[in-house]
């Protein structure tokens, strides 16, 4: 937004030219405290008010918003202890094993393998989403 290049060195077609980070913070804030990331469609929403087409990040969040959203019930599960975090969480959990065995919580979820096929933990899958949507930003 303030002129940086893309990493094949052409400037980002963008619709905003602030004279500065903090008056691009301020842009981003949109009367709020923070700029919050933690909800995609947000981000994206943001993105399209101030770059072309809202890219580069509406193409890469596009592709891992459900991935994201998932990162952030997990996240808020392990940060907070509350019925409120409780339930999108077994929902998850439920959506992803078919059911909430004894004892789930978000370390063992983490951790565990969703399908018997697969070779990898679901820390692993968000891990790999993670490193893709990044890449796709820089890219």
């Amino acid at each position: 937004m303030c002129g940086a290049q893309n990493s094949d060195g052409l400037p980002r077609n963008k619709f905003v030219n602030p004279p500065n980070l903090a008056h691009a913070l301020n842009l981003l804030k949109q009367h709020q405290r923070y700029v919050d990331w933690t909800i995609g469609a947000d981000v994206i929403g943001r993105a399209r008010l101030c770059f072309k087409d809202g890219e580069p990040f509406s193409t890469a969040l596009g592709s891992s918003l459900s991935y994201l959203t998932e990162m952030k019930i997990i996240r808020n599960r392990i940060a907070h202890q509350s019925r409120e975090v409780d339930k999108p969480f077994t929902d998850l959990v439920r959506q992803k094993i078919g059911s909430v065995p004894r004892g789930m919580g978000a370390g063992k979820f983490l951790m565990s393998r969703i399908l018997a096929t697969s070779v990898s933990s679901q820390l692993e899958d968000y891990r790999t989403v993670l490193l893709i949507t990044a890449n796709s930003l820089v890219s």
